[in-house]
């Protein structure tokens, strides 16, 4: 997967993909690509035989997220909460985290005290 924090293009195989920040390219097993052109990026890969997941025992999908990508193996939301703002708890699986903007995360996990 390719997340853009610049403006890029990317190209493989057919593609030729201009993107701009905050903007994902999702490849499946076997699809390649050239190294994106013109700006900075992140690239995330998830290799074959790594470890299972930890989920937590209850799912509690959380509320002000756009899903950007939902697949088999993993998916992609995008995350907007205003200065100051908050959301209901909510659970989630281990995950990677590719922060675009400067924040301050605060959290109230169950049975301990808040962290930031």
């Amino acid at each position: 997967m390719i997340v853009a924090l610049d403006e890029l293009v990317l190209a493989g195989g057919m593609l030729r993909r201009a993107m701009t920040r905050g903007d994902i390219a999702v490849f499946q097993p076997g699809e390649s690509h050239a190294p994106p052109t013109g700006g900075a990026y992140v690239e995330v890969a998830i290799k074959p035989g790594h470890p299972p997941v930890q989920s937590p025992a209850e799912i509690i999908a959380p509320e002000k997220n756009a899903t950007r990508y939902d697949g088999k193996e993993f998916f992609v939301f995008e995350e907007k909460l205003a200065p100051g703002d908050t959301r209901a708890r909510h659970s989630h699986s281990q995950r990677v985290v590719i922060q675009l903007n400067e924040a301050r995360l605060e959290q109230w996990p169950d049975g301990q005290p808040p962290s930031s």
